[in-house]
């Protein structure tokens, strides 16, 4: 099996611009992803904050990035990397096999979080979804409601307005995370109802969602709602950045260069520690470390 120059393991927007940026570096290029390519922008109903792009859905934004990524010369390889290993030469495993290459770029992004309350598992796809863009159809002419207060939450909650009856939008915090425009548009729209300060403890209901207990300042209600979606954020994946030096919230520290505390193991977008984390700044971490890994012999 060949020895790729560069791996990079994570096909969204930080990782496509650093495969894009190595094979202009005249590097041979692996591009690991198990899922489609886009990661969570593939979730996003409109992005309107990215360079030359006004307002372009997010499923539109990643095909158009792949297509870039295709035509550079990256090998685009369809499967789930489990583990990596630094070394002189860095190995890649996957459920196929094990892979090497000199250097590798973990642009795996970050893992949904969970709220942990009663009912989120067992309600999981029946009612309790992760993906407004993915299964906010199901809802259409329903009460749905969304937990959540940063840039995902009010942009999943202004796209489920449009096709849902009342949209219940819950932030345990007395004000949004989220960009200011995002919160104008969400709260001219007269089908949102908000739950701020409330944090929901349980979702109920027997073979599907039925409702969400909410409580607020100690006091609990409970709101009927048809479906449930989650969106409070991620974590970064811990197994692929095994033994790399971390932040106290458990993402991976990168020096100006993108490196990481392993040798020859480079990071980028939103599994690094960072202030901001949106599309343009993933692709600018991307870039830096593809320009930086492909220095390394």
């Amino acid at each position: 099996m060949k020895t790729y120059d560069v791996a990079i393991i994570g096909a969204g927007p930080a990782g496509m611009t650093a495969a894009i940026y190595a094979c202009r570096a005249g590097k041979s290029t692996a591009l690991f992803e198990k899922n489609f390519p886009g990661g969570q922008m593939v979730n996003a109903h409109i992005i309107d904050n990215y360079p030359a792009e006004s307002e372009i859905g997010g499923f539109d934004l990643a095909q158009k990035m792949f297509e870039q990524v295709s035509a550079a010369g990256a090998e685009f390889i369809n499967e789930e990397v489990t583990a990596v290993k630094s070394g002189d030469i860095v190995e890649i495993t996957t459920a196929r096999g094990v892979y090497t290459a000199k250097a590798a770029v973990i642009a795996a992004g970050t893992v949904r979080s969970r709220l942990n309350i009663p009912g989120e598992d067992r309600l999981d796809g029946r009612g309790v979804s992760w993906c407004a863009t993915c299964d906010g159809a199901l809802y259409r002419g329903k009460d749905v409601a969304i937990a959540g207060g940063g840039n995902s939450a009010v942009s999943e909650a202004i796209y489920l307005a449009a096709l849902c009856k009342s949209v219940h939008i819950i932030h345990r915090r007395g004000e949004y995370r989220a960009e200011s425009s995002l919160v104008q548009k969400l709260r001219s729209l007269p089908n949102i109802v908000e739950h701020l300060g409330c944090v929901p403890v349980e979702i109920v209901g027997k073979d599907k969602v039925e409702g969400v207990i909410l409580d607020k300042n100690g006091e609990k209600f409970t709101l009927p709602v048809d479906g449930f979606f989650v969106a409070i954020g991620g974590k970064p994946d811990q197994k692929l950045i095994a033994g790399a030096e971390k932040d106290a919230s458990g993402y991976v520290k990168t020096d100006g260069e993108m490196r990481t505390s392993l040798p020859k193991i480079f990071a980028a977008g939103d599994n690094i520690s960072k202030e901001v984390r949106q599309i343009v700044t993933a692709c600018a971490d991307g870039a830096i470390a593809a320009l930086s890994a492909s220095k390394l012999d």
